[in-house]
């Protein structure tokens, strides 16, 4: 009996085992998630269809989008989920490249060191290559060589498959692979910046999108209101591109090294801001700037996180040298960490510093910082098997450059600030000039302009912080905004 394809799972299921075998994921799990999907999208389509003939009937377009989303589940989710871990690879690989190479000195296999570092929280990329390495292994009975090759050839496209390469290499052609493993490095490293570099320029050319939807699109929406009647909704409708623009944000950019913990009590503000403004007798705006300023403090118990990552990456290579000092002198990584006088106003390094002396070895650690996280990790692993200094001082300067490389890219992706101060300006004289969206124009206006500038503000500070929560960013897209609106049109 012939069995008819209807399913993408089924339809596209070769192009999805191929991602899968990269992300180690499972697609009997995927095919599950996407029929639970289709019992369920009925309910979305319902709930589009009461949205369009209660609010506007564009939204009636949102049923081909979300059609093809639903349909096309499995072969979007499978996607994404290899584009994140392909970033995850990248971001990681620099460190991992390192432990190989540090490994190589003391005849450590490929798949020891993968299973060395599968141990640490905050690496993803070794536990899932060990897991793979092991499954090729063990269950299709691949031999050692042959489970490398396989992974070097699905890692061609990420910096992973340069570290897989090295190995390929030396087991071929007989040559070092301690030389091998340090050119990888040098390679990584290059190839690191590159992908920094790529992402500046493709940053630039999504901006002029940005601009385009979220000023320009708006401006003519407001000049229509000469001719044509443009309601509130309307006006608001370029809005609903937010979302997407994150997402094509976040697939753009290279991974970010923030370990943002985000839980409920983060957004008592905005909850509270909203009852209040519910319950107090007043007008729309200060209803409005009530929610806003709940927004703004949600916030900034966020990007407080930021804050910490930020100075504790700072700190690392000053750290790993002092470190590296000491052990110069004899001092064991322990030892040196209980020596070390480094310290950061959030007293991250004190507490690892405390736990070093009274437990006698290297303590876990969970900051907002993904890096550093895993330098300490690493600690744990060198004291255990041994290190020179020289290691420390090479990860230090490995560190030094990575920073570098981030520091030129935020400047030049600090220009984007400047469309947070445009925007809010820009559509404050159009509504100056033309607005006439009602009596309450000067109110409704407003509301409209802070709405875009917010908006904005968050997008920008995905694009050039690489997280939505950069207080500063946020705040400066919203007081520019309330301070014009205080200003009259004069025009």
């Amino acid at each position: 009996m012939i069995r008819l394809k209807i399913l993408a799972c089924d339809i596209f299921q070769d192009k999805i085992k191929s991602y899968i075998e990269y992300t180690g994921d499972d697609f009997n799990d995927i095919r599950k998630k996407y029929i639970q999907l289709l019992m369920f999208s009925p309910i979305g389509v319902a709930l589009i269809l009461l949205m369009s003939f209660t609010i506007s009937r564009f939204l009636l377009f949102s049923l081909i989008g979300y059609g093809i989303i639903v349909y096309f589940f499995p072969v979007i989710y499978s996607w994404s989920k290899k584009e994140e871990y392909r970033k995850v690879t990248n971001l990681e690989s620099p460190l991992i490249s390192l432990v190989c190479y540090v490994n190589s000195l003391i005849d450590k296999s490929l798949i020891t060191t993968m299973e060395d570092l599968s141990k640490l929280k905050h690496l993803k990329t070794p536990s899932i290559e060990s897991q793979m390495l092991k499954k090729t292994i063990n269950i299709l009975n691949y031999s050692s060589y042959k489970s490398i090759q396989r992974r070097e050839s699905l890692h061609r496209g990420d910096l992973m498959g340069k570290i897989y390469s090295a190995y390929m290499v030396s087991m071929d052609m007989g040559v070092s692979l301690k030389d091998r493993l340090r050119e990888a490095m040098k390679e990584i490293l290059s190839l690191y910046k590159e992908d920094y570099r790529n992402y500046v320029n493709k940053a630039t050319e999504l901006s002029e999108v940005i601009f385009s939807i979220f000023l320009l699109l708006p401006i003519v929406l407001i000049g229509f209101q000469f001719t044509f009647k443009v309601s509130l909704f309307e006006l608001l409708l370029p809005l609903s591109f937010a979302p997407l623009i994150v997402f094509l944000i976040s697939i753009m950019q290279p991974n970010s090294d923030y370990d943002i913990n985000m839980n409920w009590k983060q957004f008592i503000p905005v909850i509270l801001s909203f009852v209040v403004a519910l319950l107090l007798n007043v007008n729309l705006s200060i209803r409005f700037l009530i929610i806003v300023s709940g927004i703004l403090v949600s916030v900034y118990l966020i990007y407080r996180q930021v804050r910490i990552a930020n100075q504790l990456v700072k700190l690392l290579p000053d750290l790993l040298r002092e470190v590296a000092d000491y052990m110069k002198i004899g001092y064991s990584i322990t030892g040196s960490l209980s020596k070390i006088r480094i310290r950061d106003k959030f007293g991250v390094v004190e507490n690892i510093v405390k736990k070093s002396v009274l437990e006698g070895e290297v303590g876990e650690v969970k900051t907002p910082s993904k890096l550093f996280n895993n330098i300490i990790e690493l600690f744990k692993i060198f004291n255990k098997s041994g290190t020179s200094y020289n290691v420390l001082e090479e990860l230090a300067g490995t560190l030094n450059e990575i920073m570098l490389v981030q520091d030129s890219m935020t400047k030049q992706l600090r220009l984007f600030d400047a469309m947070v101060i445009l925007t809010p300006v820009m559509l404050w004289i159009t509504f100056s000039i033309l607005g006439n969206i009602s009596s309450d124009s000067a109110t409704l206006s407003g509301i409209v302009v802070l709405l875009y500038s917010v908006t904005t503000s968050f997008i920008f500070s995905k694009l050039s912080r690489f997280t939505l929560f950069y207080f500063p960013t946020i705040l400066m897209g919203t007081l520019i905004p309330l301070i014009l609106s205080f200003i009259p049109h004069v025009f």
